[in-house]
């Protein structure tokens, strides 16, 4: 995240002065969308060499050309290199997310690892960038030092993909359409602010704006916020906290058409901004084991959220109305509150005084299997239903529903649920 959001700060920052604000505006968002390229790419780069490592020479590519914007003075040559540039970044980011998403698969702190780091990398930016005043070309310096890390450490950041590779009959899960959905939803939502806020910035030189300064700190709390209720109630109310992001963001729009409390205005876009990340980093992280294709699915939220973004932006979404942009926000958050509200509460016939954690313990039940059993007994949902809920495959769902009648001693949804009002 750190040299992510480096690399684009220095580019941007960096193409002052060099190149027309216009040109420079049209490649921030070719940037974004090269980003998008490269998380691609990885997904073919992995699935030709079949090799879980680092990749190793688009990794000393990125160090060359990073190495090269630092001495590039030239409109023209700085126009090809920082495409490339940003190619190659989103290129080690579809790693890094891989990465993530197998080496967390288990882990019941996986938001939280990743809404820590997001922060840290928030924090050591503004640190660097802002406090200290470090030049781009010191900032470049300490992206190349990290890569070139990341390249000494390779053969430590291998990843077992063993339980995907061998299951060759493991039945492919119809597309996540419902967090595709709500991507693009909440990349809409947070598009405007974001290309008004851009063409401010380039426009005034990055002294009436500045998306880099201190508000972008404030993300940090909608990052520990989602990862500490999201792996507290086991992804129970996600939708709770993706609501609440979509809604601070449709203020957004009508304070920067007025210009002012633009301070507040960015404090509210970095907050929701960083609901969105966190919600499809880790929605497509949980999609992206159950895949036969991991390496895609797990950058897919980011492939999603760019070209959502880029798209927009070749619409002139800066260019609607306000009155228009805040009735299709208002629509959009509705059309996200059905989508993560719909299969979010069960409403029990029977209030049961019970603690899944007891059951979880009595029957030596897995983190997974606590899933399947609440699924099980408090709705009516098919076998199917519950997969697709889960995001897993039919047929692991029935390992883990076998596994709990094993434990249970029963043969049967029925008697489960039997044994199960017994037990509360």
């Amino acid at each position: 995240m750190f040299i992510y959001m480096t690399i684009l700060a220095t580019l941007n920052t960096k193409a002052t002065g060099i190149i027309d604000n216009n040109v420079q505006i049209i490649l921030y968002y070719v940037d974004s969308f090269m980003v998008v390229i490269g998380f691609f790419l990885y997904h073919l780069y992995n699935q030709l060499v079949k090799n879980n490592k680092l990749p190793l020479i688009p990794c000393i590519v990125f160090v060359t050309l990073m190495i090269m914007v630092m001495v590039v003075n030239g409109d023209n040559l700085f126009m090809i290199i920082e495409p490339l540039l940003s190619l190659f970044n989103g290129l080690l980011g579809g790693y890094i997310y891989f990465y993530m998403a197998l080496s967390l698969k288990n882990n019941p702190h996986m938001a939280m690892i990743m809404a820590i780091g997001n922060s840290l990398a928030m924090i050591i930016q503004h640190l660097i960038q802002f406090i200290l005043k470090a030049s781009p070309t010191i900032i470049l310096i300490i992206d190349i030092v990290i890569v070139l890390l990341f390249i000494y450490l390779r053969n430590n950041f291998v990843l077992d993909e063993e339980e995907n590779n061998n299951k060759k009959e493991k039945i492919k899960p119809l597309y996540p359409l419902i967090p595709c959905l709500i991507v693009v939803a909440l990349t809409f939502l947070n598009t405007y602010f974001d290309s008004v806020l851009e063409i401010v910035m380039v426009s005034s030189d990055f002294t009436e704006m500045n998306a880099y300064a201190w508000p972008r700190l404030i993300s940090c709390l909608g990052f520990i916020l989602f990862g500490y209720v999201h792996d507290k109630y086991n992804g129970k109310y996600d939708g709770v906290i993706v609501l609440a992001g979509a809604l601070i963001s449709i203020i957004n729009p009508i304070i920067i058409s007025t210009k002012t409390f633009l301070t507040l205005g960015m404090c509210l876009f970095y907050i929701s901004m960083a609901i969105e990340i966190a919600y499809m980093n880790i929605a497509f992280w949980k999609v992206a084991v159950n895949t036969s294709k991991p390496s895609l699915y797990s950058g897919m939220g980011r492939i999603i959220d760019g070209t959502t973004m880029v798209v927009l932006a070749l619409l002139n979404i800066s260019k609607i109305n306000l009155i228009v942009i805040v009735g299709i926000d208002i629509v959009v958050i509705m059309f996200i509150f059905i989508l993560m509200f719909k299969d979010m509460f069960v409403i029990e016939e029977k209030e049961i005084d019970f603690s899944l954690q007891k059951i979880k313990d009595k029957f030596n039940l897995t983190d997974r299997e606590i899933e399947v059993f609440e699924l099980l007994v408090n709705s009516d949902d098919g076998v199917q239903e519950i997969a697709d809920k889960l995001y897993i495959s039919r047929r692991t769902l029935q390992r883990h529903i076998s596994s709990i009648y094993h434990k249970f001693d029963v043969d049967s949804r029925t008697g489960l649920i039997r044994k199960f009002y017994h037990n509360s």
